[in-house]
């Protein structure tokens, strides 16, 4: 899925509130694709927890 305008819905604002994994970030240029974050995975979301 790409969009290319989220509005207040941004990376910034991201969370894990309900465990939702955060998305990864890519930059699209005439030469390619470069990932610029990479995707969470379920277990991240529990590094932060006591």
């Amino acid at each position: 899925l790409m969009s290319t305008s989220t509005g207040a819905y941004t990376f910034a604002m991201a969370s894990n509130y309900n465990r939702v994994p955060k998305s990864g970030v890519v930059a699209v240029t005439n030469s390619g694709v470069v990932e610029l974050v990479n995707r969470q995975s379920f277990q991240d979301t529990f590094v932060n927890d006591l």
